[in-house]
């Protein structure tokens, strides 16, 4: 009996893990932190960032979706640094670790990111893969039994690893522009808690990711960048959402610190949410906050989506 009770309860919440699973929770992310969707971001920058972000998803609701986030990346340049940061060719390495919940199930996770840039003309062709292992978990706990204290469940139900790839390609100028292709979900694992259980809603789906940005009016104080994201399934009959973003840059606003940016950000997407947020540079310090306003159905009953970061810039190289 308590075999079959734990069969049925697999059968019922896989679909929803299925649903989970099919855009990781780091994904909506990326406004912040672009590494988390393109491996090949990683080394981009003169400096090493470290971040670590959370995110609070429907705050009205009980056992709402909730992410938090640690990620870094680092640039190694081949041969003589004197040469310019971004005039060689260059490794680099990255890192991210992050947990997830929902309701009755959990997401545990790392990946490992490696990167090549290579500069041509006056471009950077970048490539990038990152190998990652998660974990989903269903918390029997937060399940509502009939009886107080159920027998048939006694343990969490803890799932087989999955193990996965993500790959990017990216062409870019710092600081100018930068167009990527990635595809996310290689393995299109599947997500099962039993060796004997499986159901045709349990395999991850492939993503694409298209990200196109480029800065424009660009003085000493203000700057503007629009930029555009497509996530697609290809195997899904190519099912998609599009945001389309904005950032206004203001440098040196408050004039007190090294290095100082104030930016506002918003994002448009076609599942009916629209995104705002600010983003402060301070010196080698950063902090961000974003909120995040669903018009669809389940707005009449959240408060919203939040989400902050912080972190440091580390190791800033000389050009």
């Amino acid at each position: 009996m308590k075999r079959v009770l734990q069969v049925i309860i697999i059968l019922c919440i896989l679909p929803c893990v299925h649903g989970f699973a099919q855009q990781n929770p780091l994904y909506d992310q990326y406004i912040f932190n672009p590494y988390l969707i393109n491996p090949a971001y990683a080394g981009c920058k003169d400096h090493t960032p470290v971040r670590l972000s959370a995110r609070q998803q429907w705050k009205d609701f009980e056992g709402a979706p909730s992410t938090y986030q640690f990620s870094f990346h680092k640039r190694i340049i081949e041969g003589n640094k004197h040469r310019g940061v971004f005039n060689k060719k260059a490794h680099a390495f990255g890192g991210q670790l992050y947990s997830s919940v929902k309701g009755p199930y959990a997401l545990t996770g790392f990946g490992l990111t490696y990167a090549y840039h290579i500069p041509f003309e006056k471009n950077i062709l970048s490539m990038g893969t990152t190998f990652s292992y998660q974990q989903y978990r269903i918390k029997v706990n937060k399940l509502t039994t009939t009886l107080a204290q159920d027998p048939a469940l006694t343990n969490d139900l803890s799932p087989i690893p999955i193990y996965d790839a993500d790959f990017s390609v990216m062409l870019y100028k710092p600081q100018k522009y930068s167009f990527s292709a990635s595809l996310l979900q290689m393995a299109r694992s599947i997500v099962k808690f039993d060796e004997d259980i499986k159901t045709s809603d349990s395999r991850m789906d492939k993503i694409l990711a298209l990200h196109g940005g480029l800065r424009l009016f660009e003085n000493d104080f203000l700057s503007f960048e629009p930029s555009i994201l497509i996530l697609a399934k290809p195997l899904n009959n190519f099912e998609k959402e599009i945001h389309f973003n904005g950032k206004v840059v203001m440098s040196n606003a408050i004039k007190k610190y090294n290095n100082e940016e104030i930016e506002m950000v918003f994002s448009y997407r076609t599942t009916k949410a629209f995104v705002v947020g600010v983003h402060f540079k301070m010196d080698k310090f950063v902090l961000g906050y974003a909120y995040e306003y669903d018009y669809n159905k389940i707005y009449s009953y959240s408060a919203g989506t939040h989400q902050v970061v912080i972190g440091y810039n580390f190791e800033k190289m000389g050009r």
